[in-house]
């Protein structure tokens, strides 16, 4: 098989089955399905087992729970083919998904294969309110290039889903167990290690917005990772061998991500801490992201009223939003 598609499952019995039918109907065939139960304790197991018993290309591995990271690792010690993709559970694909990206890979021999994606909201029954996407081009990226564009999010973003990558790539960078927004811990290393990024130009991978994902969870301590990945990808260009437009750009993710965090916290008895923790490391890449002239205006403001002090960063956030 040319492509190993791993789908971490847990508490998805709703939407699983579409998820999986998704891949079955794809125009491409050479793939192998690598359903990771990661102790669902829902009908999902169940449904696992019954697609692998019916389909000679999609299997079933069941596990303790341990989270998304965990469950994405283990199915990688199934994974025999060159090329991997990965899908949650709850979004789907459309028919040509895997060709696009293989078609893709296949003239350009790149390390990694990017879609782009769709954005489904759906209210509380699963009614479908709307669906956006981004515009998306076709194309390759040297190094450099796709790590600023995985920065300012211009085409893509940290999500390990909607990309195809070798095999190798991923073994090397296994997502960190226990940690939220675990892509935005790996993501970009996966990307520094290549040397050629495409992009499909379609927007194939459907991307469910619900209620009980984290973005609507009340704030919690662990939503910090978010800000602790922006850090430590800031310190890995900082210590590796990358031009300054990498490093401003990431210098935009850090505060990007600080903001992100500290608006989810804003009306947490927790938002001084966290709001001392995310200047403290913030505060001194600012001076690249004012003089960047890829962040709008109204970002610029957001990040100077950040750094000025928490009072004067909520109250223009909240005029600005």
């Amino acid at each position: 098989m040319k492509i190993d598609v791993i789908v971490p499952i847990y508490k998805v019995e709703r939407y699983l089955r579409r998820c999986v039918d998704s891949l079955l109907a794809q125009t491409f065939r050479d793939f192998t399905v690598i359903l990771v139960d990661d102790g669902s304790p829902d009908g999902c197991p169940a449904i696992c087992d019954e697609y692998a018993a019916k389909h000679e290309n999609i299997i079933a591995v069941h596990k303790e729970n341990g989270g998304l990271s965990d469950a994405r690792n283990y199915g990688m010690k199934f994974s025999k083919a060159e090329l991997i993709t990965f899908i949650d559970s709850d979004d789907y694909v459309n028919e040509d998904y895997l060709k696009h990206l293989y078609d893709v890979y296949a003239a350009t021999k790149a390390d990694v294969v990017i879609s782009s994606f769709k954005r489904v909201y759906l209210d509380q029954d699963d009614n479908e309110l709307r669906t956006t996407v981004a515009p998306f081009k076709k194309g390759t990226l040297s190094r450099d290039s796709a790590l600023c564009q995985l920065c300012y999010e211009y085409q893509y973003s940290s999500f390990a889903w909607a990309k195809l990558y070798k095999r190798e790539l991923v073994l090397k960078n296994p997502y960190p167990v226990g940690k939220y927004f675990e892509d935005s811990f790996t993501t970009y290393k996966i990307l520094a290690a290549s040397k050629k990024v495409a992009c499909t130009g379609c927007s194939d991978y459907y991307y469910i917005q619900r209620e009980g994902s984290i973005q609507h969870h009340a704030f919690e301590p662990k939503h910090y990772d978010l800000v602790i990945a922006a850090g430590e990808m800031m310190q890995f260009f900082e210590k590796g061998d990358y031009p300054q437009s990498v490093i401003t750009a990431a210098a935009y993710k850090l505060c990007k991500s600080c903001h992100i965090t500290l608006r989810h916290a804003a009306e947490s008895e927790q938002f001084p801490m966290y709001y001392k923790k995310c200047r403290a490391l913030f505060a001194p890449y600012l001076k690249y992201v004012l003089r960047d002239h890829n962040v709008k205006r109204k970002d610029k403001l957001i990040f100077t009223a950040m750094r000025l002090s928490g009072t004067v960063y909520r109250e223009v956030f909240k005029r600005l939003s």
